[in-house]
């Protein structure tokens, strides 16, 4: 994926102006930053996951919920989405790196774990999350051995509360990982 800081906050406007819940606290925009703040954090502690991804993931993984509670068709159009997006030129990926994100968003829900480091980071990222649901983590449903660890659960519990880091710090911070 090649591009700048302004597109990509051109995009994730785009994607937040046509979300039904992004105003929800929830599944809401909130909620997609402290993904892609989560999924950064473990992409920093495992080399090999792919940080642009994380990021993609994380801003369009629940863009297409139409439901609180019971949304089981969420997943898949996230990745049809991803496919309109790509087909309209706003986001430009390999066809592998986009069968990757599409099929982490696509069963980012169904109760999966992956040997994949980079589809593992955008789940666990998401499922570290449901803390603030007031879910008990099943540590089963977790992929990287990291994510098991106490000292990443505690750390990023507290990602969805403190809400300060913006589309553009989150980019800037996917970037550096990417030049590491």
């Amino acid at each position: 994926m090649n591009i700048t800081l302004e597109k990509f906050a051109d995009l994730a406007a785009l994607v937040e102006g046509q979300a039904p819940l992004a105003d929800s606290l929830d599944h809401g925009t909130s909620h997609w930053r402290a993904v892609a703040r989560t999924g950064l954090e473990l992409c920093s502690r495992t080399p090999d996951a792919d940080p642009r991804l994380i990021l993609l993931f994380a801003l369009l993984h629940d863009s297409r919920r139409v439901n609180e509670f019971a949304d089981p068709d969420h997943g898949p159009e996230a990745a049809r989405y991803l496919t309109t997006l790509r087909k309209e030129g706003i986001i430009n990926l390999s066809n592998e790196d986009s069968t990757t994100l599409a099929y982490a968003m696509y069963h980012h829900d169904a109760g999966e774990t992956s040997d994949d480091l980079t589809i593992a980071a955008c789940w666990d990222a998401d499922r570290l999350q449901l803390q603030r649901l007031g879910y008990w983590l099943k540590n089963e449903l977790l992929s990287n051995p990291l994510s098991h660890t106490l000292e990443v659960q505690e750390l990023v519990s507290s990602y969805h509360e403190s809400d300060e880091l913006s589309w553009g710090d989150l980019f800037i911070q996917a970037q550096a990982l990417c030049s590491r």
